[in-house]
């Protein structure tokens, strides 16, 4: 980050502006894999339009993915949608293999899986994993199936998620570089989810505690917050209240400074559950109140369609039951 920045401090106007519009891709991706959700919005914006002046095919797809990726992250998921759709028709009309289409394919059916739109979600993964077999880039088909993966969890589908979990471990362990990162880290997260999913809370603290460690060495706020949500339900479903209650007290303030109303929301919920079962009835009502109105204001930002098929989304209700 700190080198992209100097790079783009110091760069020439007019010169090399190929690399320039890349320059202010990796800026982008770099704040997002940060949990700087709010700075990758001038970088992604700033590379797509360059793109646009050079004829730079990849930042012309990976420029408007990457701002959906920034505006999902601060919960503009309507506008996200909008600026996925563009990518991918850009990546369509321009581009001969679908290296970076299949990419914000994939990322489209991310911000979907958050508004619970499961049915399009997987339509999308699964045409992200052939995109990016036509184009022979494994990125987009790992990353694809994660999300299958996490899908099969939303829905219930426990034992379809942990039964293809081993070869997307194999696979990220037989890459290098950014990509092994990326997937390992949510793969250890997936595997607590799964483990919580199946009633296994024992497993689940394990793997947890994993995630955690994990996401912490590589910065990856995104998962910290995700893991510690994670082992702090799985203290909880072991009757170690205390514990959960210091786990996800450290975790909601965590959660208000990402500023991903998803993360907030889930976070407050849980806690909430916690506080009750420990007797806090108020300090129960005030977390209570803090999912509610986290998931107001991201619900007052959809369009009226597609906010009436998010609250009344089974998925959701099983999430925010005690919030309501």
């Amino acid at each position: 980050v700190e080198m992209n920045e100097r790079a783009l401090a110091r760069w020439r106007p007019g010169r090399r502006p190929r690399e320039f519009a890349e320059a202010h891709l990796w800026s982008s991706i770099q704040y997002y894999w940060r949990g700087d959700y709010e700075r990758v919005l001038a970088p992604a914006r700033r590379g797509a339009e360059l793109g646009e002046d050079a004829a730079y095919v990849e930042a012309m797809i990976s420029g408007p993915a990457h701002l959906g990726l920034g505006l999902a992250g601060v919960g503009r998921h309507e506008e996200a949608l909008a600026t996925f759709e563009q990518a991918v028709t850009q990546g369509a009309t321009f581009e001969v293999e679908p290296r970076f289409t299949s990419r914000a394919t994939a990322m489209w059916a991310g911000v979907l899986r958050e508004l619970f739109e499961i049915d399009e979600a997987r339509r999308l993964n699964e045409h992200a994993i052939a995109l990016g077999e036509e184009a022979r880039f494994p990125g987009s088909q790992v990353s694809g199936k994660i999300d299958l993966l996490l899908l099969d969890v939303i829905a219930g589908e426990v034992g379809r998620a942990e039964s293809a979990w081993p070869s997307l471990w194999d696979a990220a362990a037989q890459t290098k570089g950014w990509h092994q990162w990326l997937w390992t880290t949510r793969l250890l997260h997936a595997k607590a989810e799964i483990a919580l999913g199946a009633g296994r809370a024992e497993q689940a603290l394990d793997a947890a505690l994993e995630a955690l460690a994990t996401a912490e060495r590589y910065r990856r706020r995104k998962y910290v917050q995700a893991s510690r949500l994670s082992l702090g339900r799985a203290l909880h479903n072991l009757g170690r209240v205390e514990e959960a209650l210091a786990e996800l007290g450290r975790a909601l303030p965590g959660a208000q400074e990402l500023a991903h109303p998803p993360t907030i929301w889930s976070t407050a919920v849980a806690l909430a559950r916690v506080r009750a079962d420990a007797g806090d009835d108020d300090g129960a009502d005030e977390a209570h109140g803090l999912a509610r109105r986290a998931l107001d204001q991201f619900a007052a930002g959809l369009s009226e369609t597609r906010r009436e098929r998010f609250l009344a989304s089974p998925y959701l209700e099983a999430e925010i039951t005690l919030a309501r």
